[in-house]
């Protein structure tokens, strides 16, 4: 039985507060509908920390509730501010024991704080079925006997349509009548607890054992014996190895010389393949200059040929229009078809000498351009006969090379190459046979597991006929 009774509510509302006290014995709340008769006893379950249904105007009206209570041998205050996750414990002196928090994980719940102060002992309850996990007692499955919601009166007796808590409904009741002990109630949750890991663990072991016979995989003795026989071949295989290497170090050491010698020549390919293409673009610049000094003297001869052409010209028509021009009324000293100042002769004179010094210029650089391009394809050819000399020398030592170290390189890196090949797989086949070996442990371990859950679950089980019998 659980030892509890109510001294008095307390009421904080935003303009006062109310308090309503609880004589020993029976106490009777009386009025009319609507009054708050259910509102009162909703903030007492509130203030403990329950799941309270609090009607609109509590929710609007009320700040804060607490609740004066004797259970066991405390004398206890709960206080909780209306909407808040916390509730404080208070003793008689008015001193703050402990602030919980409802659902909270790093506070304790007002239901653990509950159950200690009325020396309940932490049970959990167990349904018929084996699957199901057993489910921790609260305060407020034990409080369902002692009230009931207004919603549920009518309906149920203490909520006995929920299947889903119908379990710790049950052992609330075995509980507060004593009709089961709470140890051995322990023992059956513990026992279920293990049931189940034991279920699991089995689960897994047959999962286990399905995939080994299905890869047709060998026991693990004979895996042990074959990684064995592996590493053995694996040590040989790498020291074979290592000698391999060591005798290709002795015969490229032979012609070391002579690799050497290859790589200078092919660097000397490519500085003379660079050369040549330099060059054919110096001498593809140089005709450009050429050419352009070319035009441009030609230019300035045909210029000069035409004014002295058509110096001796004298016209009677209008070159435009054909229009006769003898009749026409011109000022002397200017020309008759464009009736511009004609030139002086020392302007003619002085334009004439302006074109000898241009193209003596011209002439000069177009006979330094032609020299430099004829520099350029001698160069040319130079670099061209130089880079097939290297290029056949290089081929030569390539042909030469290739014929020393063909008898003597060649079987050697085939034999380095299929002793690794050999290496890499014996060491998959090893790494297979450990990931194998790995499960077979594995299977081991959850054996020895399913073994010693199945012992603990016959000593529970001989545990708790003891305690029915005492």
């Amino acid at each position: 039985m659980i030892d509890l009774s109510f001294q008095g509510l307390s009421i904080r509302t935003p303009g006062e507060r109310f308090t309503y006290e609880f004589g020993a014995g029976l106490n009777v709340i009386h009025g009319p509908v609507g009054t708050g008769k259910t509102s009162l006893l909703e903030l007492i379950k509130y203030a403990l920390g329950g799941d309270a249904i609090l009607s609109p105007a509590v929710l609007d009206g009320v700040r804060a509730v607490a609740v004066d209570l004797t259970l066991g041998k405390s004398r206890l205050r709960m206080s909780r501010e209306i909407g808040s996750s916390s509730v404080e414990a208070i003793d008689g002196a008015g001193t703050l024991i402990e602030e919980l928090r409802v659902g909270g994980k790093k506070l304790r719940t007002p239901s653990d704080f509950l159950l200690e102060a009325a020396g309940i002992p932490d049970i959990r309850v167990t349904s018929k079925s084996v699957t199901s996990k057993p489910q921790r007692l609260t305060f407020f499955q034990i409080y369902k006997y002692i009230y009931v919601q207004q919603t549920e009166i009518d309906r149920s007796v203490v909520g006995h349509l929920d299947k889903v808590t119908q379990s710790k409904r049950k052992g609330a009741f075995e509980l507060l009548l004593g009709v089961k002990d709470p140890a051995i109630a322990r023992l059956q949750a513990e026992r279920v607890e293990l049931v189940q890991k034991e279920a699991q663990q089995r689960h897994e072991l047959q999962a286990i054992d399905r995939f080994l016979a299905g890869a047709e995989t060998p026991p693990a003795e004979a895996l042990e014996l074959r990684a064995i026989a592996i590493k053995e071949q694996l040590t040989a295989a790498e020291f074979r190895s290592a000698d391999l290497r060591q005798s290709m170090k002795v015969v490229t050491g032979a012609v070391a010389d002579q690799q050497e010698e290859l790589a200078q020549l092919a660097a000397d390919a490519n500085a003379a393949s660079s050369a040549v293409e330099t060059l054919h673009a110096e001498i593809e610049s140089r005709r450009r200059l050429v050419a352009q000094l070319s035009s441009e003297i030609d230019l300035l001869d045909r210029g000069e040929s035409a004014s002295t052409v058509l110096d001796a010209f004298s016209y009677h028509v209008c070159p435009r229009c054909t229009q006769r021009l003898s009749n026409r009324d011109v000022e002397p000293g200017k020309c008759i078809v464009c009736l511009q100042p004609e030139p002086s002769t020392e302007e003619w004179t002085e334009s004439a000498d302006n074109l000898g010094p241009e193209r003596r210029r011209l002439v000069a650089l177009h006979s330094e351009a032609e020299s430099l391009l004829e520099e350029a394809q001698r160069n040319l050819i130079d670099a061209t006969q130089r880079q097939r000399a290297i290029a056949a020398g290089l081929h030569q030592l390539e042909v030469d090379l290739d014929l020393r170290t063909r008898d003597y390189v060649s079987p050697r890196y085939e034999e380095i190459e299929s002793n690794a090949t050999e290496v890499a797989r014996l060491i998959d086949e090893l790494r297979a046979i450990e990931r194998i070996g790995l499960l077979w442990e594995r299977r081991q371990g959850v054996a020895d597991q399913v073994a010693s859950l199945g012992r603990q679950v016959s000593r529970l089980d001989d545990d708790i006929k003891l305690k029915d019998t005492q």
